[in-house]
């Protein structure tokens, strides 16, 4: 068999993988289909690896590439069996949509100001602040005579709060960031946000408070606000630059900045690859480039999809 061969070989298996994933996915499947998935998985190791591709790709992008019909009647116990066992196959997959952000909230689509994929997007708000939001970022502002108020829904964005007389107040997560004067950044990571003094002064608070003044950094989630820390003046916000900068920063968070950054999608196929660690400086200009860095530098496999998806194991 030659390539071409090879190649078609593959393409056929992607296909079939795909219409399996589509039928169990339809709430029409039966036992019956279960059964011959199972057989169609277990004719060589290709075939498993091809459904188990499929399987990552429909469940990260859920909704957006064919959603369940939903249905009043009750099902039959050959199609629960036959969700059951696709459950079961796909079993630990479907996190993959949710911790990398794949789909925005309704809050995020519907927010005054968003930037799409690479893009990068600068505004005057009406109390004076200045904002440079990132890609992929999401924000909502209500602005008062006595201050401004926004929330950050998605991604990071840097802000120039001038104006003492009206203080701005930041929502991020579970955690508030509040400025009378000043510039700092806000990155709202995949179980975090983190928050960088560059300028002046700013105030963190997320079942307590910390202060941070010019050069200082700190980082919060559910539990809490760490202790600020040095920050180091390349890596914050670098995007600014069209780089992105990481120290030792776990790959969950690397390719959650570089879905923002990259049309299509690069989605991890487990879940305990979101920990790893990665350390680089990447520009953002070539992100395929930042692909292969990570698949090299982790020893992690690439399978490419069709839509620029790409998969690493």
């Amino acid at each position: 068999m030659d390539e071409t061969d090879d190649k078609q070989g593959d393409a056929a298996l992607r296909r079939e993988a795909h219409q399996f994933v589509a039928r169990l996915r339809s709430g029409e499947a039966t036992a019956e289909d279960a059964d011959a998935l199972r057989r169609w998985r277990g004719q060589s190791h290709a075939h498993e690896m091809a459904f188990r591709d499929a399987a990552i790709l429909w469940n990260s992008l859920g909704s957006a590439v064919g959603p369940v019909q939903e249905s009043t009647r009750s099902l039959s116990r050959r199609k629960f069996i036959a969700g059951a066992s696709l459950a079961a196959s796909v079993g630990g997959l479907a996190f993959v949509g949710s911790s990398l952000g794949y789909l925005p909230t309704m809050s995020a689509m519907a927010a005054d100001y968003a930037t799409g994929v690479a893009e990068q997007k600068s505004f005057d708000l009406d109390d004076g602040t200045s904002v440079l939001l990132d890609a992929g970022s999401a924000l909502d502002v209500d602005i008062t005579s006595s201050g401004g108020t926004a929330t950050l829904h998605r991604g990071a964005g840097v802000f120039t709060v001038s104006r003492p007389a009206l203080p701005f107040d930041l929502a991020a997560a579970s955690g508030r960031i509040m400025a009378d004067q000043g510039v700092f950044s806000v990155s709202k990571r995949v179980n975090s946000v983190e928050v960088a003094c560059i300028e002046g002064r700013v105030d963190v608070a997320c079942n307590g408070t910390r202060r941070l003044i010019a050069g200082e950094m700190a980082r919060y989630d559910d539990m809490g606000i760490s202790e600020p820390i040095r920050s180091d003046p390349d890596a914050v916000a670098a995007w600014r630059k069209r780089l992105l900068v990481f120290s030792d920063r776990p790959l969950g968070e690397v390719v959650s900045d570089l879905n923002r950054h990259r049309t299509g999608r690069v989605i991890l196929a487990r879940k305990e690859l979101e920990n790893r660690r990665v350390s680089g400086v990447f520009h953002l200009s070539r992100p395929d480039e930042i692909i292969s860095h990570l698949a090299t530098a982790l020893a992690l496999n690439v399978t490419s999809l069709p839509g620029r998806v790409v998969i690493l194991r």
